[in-house]
Parts: C-alpha cells; structure tokens; sequence
C-alpha cells in the first residue's frame, strides 16, 4: 500500500506540501506519529517532530525494499543532525497495518496521536485488493491510539468515478463511530460538513485528502 513516489517529484509538489502544513495547524495536543512518509522523511519529520512528548515514537513505514533502505539512510542522517529528538524516528519495511500490529501497547498511556495515510492508489483499489476496511475496522479498535486521534488519509482520484467522495465524506467515520469513537470535522468551517478535500498539482492527476479527529465516547 506504500507509495512509491520519486523524492525529487515530491520536493516539486507544493500543493501537497502545503496542505500538509495546513493539517499540522489544526493538531494542538501532543503524542506518537505512525504513517507514510515516503523518501520524503526529512520534511515529514520538519513538519511533525513537534507534536511529540518525551517518549513518543515516529514511526515510519516503507513497503519497497530498495526504497526502505534509501530512507533508512536518510534516518540515520537525521540522527545525526538531530541526536537529542530524531531517535525516537523509527523505519519498518512491510505494509503498513501489518507492522503497526507489532507495536507494543504503551505501558502508560496510549502512544499515538496522529496517523499519515498517504496512499497513491484509488480507495476501490484499498478496498478491492488490500483489505482497507478490515484494516481500518482494526486500528479504529486498536488500544494504542490517544483520544484525540488526529488521522490524515490521502488517496488518487484518478478513474475512481467519485468512490473517495463517499468514503471520505461517509464510510470511515462510520467506521470509527461503529467502534466508539465520535468524529468531529476540523476543517469544518473551510469544507463544511465534507471531509473530503481535492487538490491537484500542476499536470498531475488530482488527489483527494481528509483530515478527522476522532474522540472516545462517554
């Protein structure tokens, strides 16, 4: 399910860039990172790393193995740089809910706060051949989310006839409510009740992003 995107692609699409930058705005409480970052590590971790508490943990996923190692470099080199923070970065190559479910609950508290789904395939195709609903019925139960739980989820909406609308807008909350939790919109006073957000970058095929807060119900 990892997108396998070229890093110097990534460092041209600003329209993402800054749509991620926007989404950060809106996190205020503190916790763990889990997501897809791509070869894209370094900014990722610029735009993220602050949300973190003493011992959260950033935890990147990569499925392509040639990819992997690229991006394990890059980690390292932040630990470099950085030694007194970027050691809580983490790199696990495989898909992404299959090493999330080897993640140790935390001892104290719940460890994550926020989740990165950036996904470069259609939702038909998640939900056709990777098993998305199952994987999001998983992690809406699983125990090591925090309440909030901010989760960021992009998909391509090239030739998927309008599924992302629907399933942004309607299917994964529905989700997350059947197991306890409350969606609120963040974004609701720039997109209304829609989740759902596309954009575009220039001669690109468009995108589709929502950002949820979710919160446990009495």
């Amino acid at each position: 399910m990892t997108c396998l995107i070229d890093k110097a692609d990534f460092d041209k699409k600003l329209v993402k860039r800054n749509l991620e930058n926007e989404n950060r705005k809106f996190i205020k409480e503190t916790g763990g990172f889990f997501g897809l970052t791509g070869p894209a590590v370094e900014a990722h971790w610029k735009t993220w790393h602050t949300i973190l508490r003493r011992q959260s943990p950033f935890l990147i996923i990569e499925y392509n193995s040639k990819r992997f190692y690229d991006m394990r470099r890059s980690v390292e080199e932040l630990k470099v740089k950085d030694p007194r923070k970027a050691w809580k970065i983490t790199i696990r190559q495989g898909e992404l809910f299959d090493m999330l479910k080897r993640v140790r609950l935390g001892t104290r508290s719940p460890l994550f706060r926020y989740g990165h789904l950036d996904f470069c395939i259609t939702s038909k195709v998640l939900l056709r051949d990777h098993q998305l609903t199952e994987n999001l019925f998983w992690l809406a139960a699983w125990k090591n989310l925090k309440s909030p739980f901010y989760l960021d989820v992009t998909f391509s909406a090239r030739g998927d006839g309008g599924m992302a609308t629907s399933v942004m807008n309607e299917f994964i909350p529905s989700i997350f409510e059947a197991t306890g939790w409350k969606t609120i919109n963040p974004k609701q006073r720039f997109l209304g009740r829609r989740f759902i957000n596309h954009y575009r970058e220039p001669r690109q095929c468009a995108m589709a992003n929502a950002l949820y807060k979710f919160e446990k119900g009495n």
